[in-house]
């Protein structure tokens, strides 16, 4: 755990109804512009995947395909894709990697579904309304949880949200709602989410409904882990992005010098538009090429070091509370900066954290109990791994 937990329960909130396309998005759902949009899925060549059987393990007669080993490792490995790299130019060894968890994870899941369907669990569309009700009352957790935390910190998410989105936690809570009605809906005819569905609702039964998390547990993990709970400092800014024609950020693709000077003459105008007493919001609104012109008239929210642009961070955080830049380059383009607020590094106390850390305590807590119970199943039931990855070379001696 590398960073500190105090907006778990936004995290846990908006992992659906808060996300934007565009540019990055904070553990609260305020996009920025802190790195480049993720570029296309790149198709990986056919032959990538011909060293695979069709099936690559068994579980008491039960396959587990080359197709859902495939679709697991290429979803787990969109970063490299994000960057131009496909499949295939990945090393065999490290790819290996990614496939020997998918396997692993498939075989798991299976174990877990004998256990389910010998609880009188069996897939199918049946399910539906039982996994609505598993996924709700998972929202309602949330929900819960984020009314227990200061009432500063919820202020602060909700003005947050409210700023990215123009709705309030409440609506934008119902919207996932919504949206996790529909995807169950619709998903709950297909035969392998069914079967998804039914290892949840049996962990949900036999092992979540079991766990409890005291305060005096939390207590004692923040004291051993006060280094976890630092909060960086950060600022609050806005932004106005004029980017040169023809450049792309995402590729490198550079501008030609002209489009460059074009694109700064263009700013400086700007610049001293606001400073003849226009405004810089309206100005963000009708001039900026970031996401957040259109959307927040330039607002950036708060962020700390190592998530902006190397150039555009040094810029922000030398400025001062209220104070403007003047013409800024990144790799994006041209900034006018606008710092609202600063915050100084703090470590955030236990009433700030102590519902989050329960959170992870009690992550912890249902994964040991659910490996106890696939170690217990697995004793029981013929495996086959079929792929065998070969073993990493040894290390060279020094």
């Amino acid at each position: 755990m590398k960073k500190a937990l105090v907006l778990a329960a936004a995290a846990a909130i908006s992992s659906h109804a808060f996300a934007h396309e565009g540019c990055a998005t904070t553990p609260v759902g305020v996009t920025t512009c802190a790195a480049p949009a993720p570029a296309g899925i790149t198709q990986t060549a056919p032959d990538t995947w011909a060293f695979l059987p069709d099936v690559v393990a068994t579980v008491d007669g039960q396959s587990v395909t080359k197709a859902e080993v495939v679709a697991a490792v290429t979803a787990a490995t969109q970063q490299f894709a994000q960057q131009g790299m496909s499949l295939s130019q990945l090393p065999k060894q490290f790819l290996d990697q990614y496939i020997t968890r998918a396997i692993d994870s498939r075989v798991e899941r299976l174990l877990l579904l004998s256990i389910a369907v010998n609880d009188g669990i069996k897939p199918s569309a049946d399910l539906a309304d039982a996994a609505v009700e598993l996924f709700g009352k998972q929202i309602e957790k949330q929900k819960e949880m984020f009314s227990k935390m200061p009432q500063e910190q919820r202020e602060q998410i909700e003005a947050q949200v409210k700023q990215a989105r123009g709705i309030t936690i409440e609506q934008a809570i119902e919207e996932q709602r919504a949206a996790m009605v529909k995807n169950v809906k619709t998903q709950a005819l297909d035969t392998d989410y069914q079967k998804t569905i039914a290892v949840q609702i049996w962990v949900d039964k036999n092992i979540v409904s079991s766990i409890e998390v005291s305060d005096d547990e939390a207590s004692t993990f923040y004291d051993g882990n006060q280094k976890n709970f630092t909060q960086p400092e950060t600022v609050t800014a806005s932004h106005i992005l004029i980017t040169p024609e023809g450049a792309d950020p995402r590729s490198g693709k550079a501008a030609t010098p002209e489009a460059k000077a074009a694109a700064k003459l263009k700013i400086e105008g700007i610049l001293a538009q606001i400073k003849g007493g226009a405004d810089f919001g309206d100005l963000a609104t009708k001039e900026s090429v970031c996401p957040s012109g259109k959307r927040g008239k330039g607002s950036l929210g708060a962020f700390p070091r190592g998530q902006m642009d190397p150039a555009f961070e040094k810029a922000a955080f030398g400025l001062d509370k209220g104070a403007m830049s003047g013409v800024v380059e990144s790799s994006f383009g041209f900034h006018i900066i606008k710092v609202t607020d600063k915050a100084e590094g703090k470590v955030a106390k236990l009433e700030e954290v102590n519902e989050s850390i329960k959170m992870q305590l009690e992550g912890q807590k249902i994964n040991e109990k659910v490996q106890e119970a696939v170690k217990a199943q697995r004793e029981k039931s013929q495996v086959n791994v079929i792929y065998k990855a070969a073993p990493a070379p040894a290390a060279p001696q020094s």
